[in-house]
């Protein structure tokens, strides 16, 4: 059975993630969906070979799937991924240097709904394309020799890396994007009727769906502020038309059609959605993944964690303040517990979050609402807190309530917390009362729904299928 070429590509931003021809994000905890898509590739597909192109620190996570495929797999399962570097910086150090400083983190804070509009639009238009032409250029370059070189019968993209989205127009190749962001947050703007003005809660927003009508002029005017942003776009025309001189004709140009189809992380069983679903479009469960267990990963931290499951919430807490002096003055305040071993804080954990949520010692997994820390407590069965900061962080807020599996503990107050606000989040999902056990009930019905047909395994089918279609295809016509 000849081999056919998949090739992944990954090129990081702050947040973005992505396969070859694609963009991925290549921060630990934002890479999961590809990395997990990868390995349920390789233990389920074994005759693929799998390019994955990206910024060099994602190399070691792609040789640990690697080797635990081939530890896992039926003895078939190859465990090759040729790994391909991408020049350039990771956007998120472009917006570090040139557009926010070292206060990236504060500077993308911002409120909720029309009160943070501007921020938002200002964060959104820095990093839609945060390179200069020439380094475009050269991605865009790289994207295509490797292209060239491997001839792969798919390209496997993220929306957000344009680049390789262009290289892989210019060669015309089968492509699909695999996206780690809700059906709720990227395809509004394509449904009838306008409903992305008064059905869908714009991204940034902190509105439930369906939009109470109170809330339906805001959402409507925060909708024409995104408009009216995106197409005055200086920076961008100019980037645009540098880039042209290069032969690169249609840059940034629409992403979506019908002969496309998009890999996306929305559990219908959870819901909100849209209304219709594209035909081209794909479903799948949270796509996730935990090659090495907990005790595995730190013995003595997973021994930790079964002396009392249900305040262990602090290890899955990520936060994300303004000034790094606030964590001395939480361990200050938290001396006693700490000395008394009943809380432990870490700069960064030796064990995945996904491994920890997956021991089921996690009472409660509390989180700035980013679609992969979202994702892995839905697939874990675990009840969620949110405090979010900005852009789709605050939709990931109003889900988790709108489903029933957790609550928004900035609701009022956001970007800022109180102490009040998330103590009595605390209360709401741990004090055992009825509000508290049908959050944790409701949690533990979508994991077990999740965990039945995982998201990796279906987004890895559907890839596998459309590579084996065009190699065929190929094949055929080449006759």
């Amino acid at each position: 059975m000849p081999e056919i070429s998949v090739t992944f590509g990954i090129v990081l931003t702050s947040v973005v993630f992505a396969f070859l021809g694609s963009y991925l994000r290549a921060h630990p905890t934002e890479v999961q969906p590809p990395l997990a898509t990868v390995q349920a590739l390789l233990e389920r597909h074994p005759f693929l070979d799998i390019h994955f192109a990206s910024a060099q620190s994602v190399a070691k996570s792609l040789d640990r799937i690697s080797t635990s495929a081939r530890k896992s797999g039926d003895g078939r399962t190859k465990g090759n991924i040729v790994f391909h570097t991408l020049p350039g910086m990771q956007p998120m150090e472009v917006l570090m240097q040139r557009q926010f400083g070292s206060e990236v983190m504060v500077q993308f804070r911002h409120a909720p709904g029309s009160r943070g509009a501007k921020q938002l639009y200002k964060i959104a238009q820095a990093s839609l394309s945060p390179w200069t032409s020439d380094e475009y250029v050269r991605i865009y370059n790289e994207t295509l020799r490797i292209i060239d070189e491997i001839d792969p019968a798919l390209v496997v993209l993220d929306f957000a890396f344009r680049p390789a989205i262009d290289a892989t127009h210019k060669r015309n190749r089968l492509h699909t994007f695999l996206t780690p962001t809700s059906l709720i947050d990227m395809l509004p703007m394509i449904q009838p009727q306008l409903n992305v003005l008064w059905k869908y809660p714009i991204v940034g927003t902190d509105f439930p769906f369906p939009i109470p009508w109170k809330n339906i002029p805001e959402n409507i005017y925060v909708a024409l502020r995104a408009i009216i942003s995106f197409g005055t776009m200086s920076d961008l025309d100019e980037t645009k038309k540098s880039i042209a001189k290069h032969g690169i004709d249609n840059a940034f140009g629409a992403l979506n059609n019908n002969s496309t189809s998009w890999i996306m992380q929305t559990m219908l069983e959870a819901g909100p959605t849209v209304d219709p679903i594209p035909d081209n479009v794909v479903c799948v469960n949270p796509i996730v993944s935990s090659v090495v267990t907990a005790f595995e990963q730190d013995p003595d931290l997973f021994e930790w964690l079964q002396k009392a499951s249900t305040i262990m919430t602090g290890v899955q807490v990520l936060w994300k303040f303004g000034q790094a002096e606030y964590i001395d003055e939480a361990r200050l305040y938290l001396k006693d517990h700490i000395d008394q071993g009943r809380v432990r804080i870490y700069n960064w954990l030796s064990a995945s979050p996904v491994s920890l949520l997956e021991t089921g010692y996690i009472s409660v997994s509390v989180h700035h609402g980013g679609a992969n820390c979202y994702n892995e407590a839905l697939s874990a069965g675990v009840p969620q807190i949110v405090i979010p900061m900005w852009t789709d962080l605050y939709n990931y807020a109003q889900r988790v309530e709108s489903i029933g599996v957790g609550i928004y503990a900035t609701r009022g107050t956001a970007p800022e917390w109180t102490v009040k606000g998330i103590s009595d989040a605390f209360l709401q999902v741990i004090d055992g009362g009825p509000k508290s056990s049908g959050i944790r009930a409701r949690a533990k019905y979508l994991g077990d729904v999740a965990r039945k047909n995982p998201g990796k395994y279906a987004a890895a089918n559907l890839i596998a299928s459309l590579a084996r279609t065009n190699n065929v295809s190929n094949a055929k016509n080449s006759r």
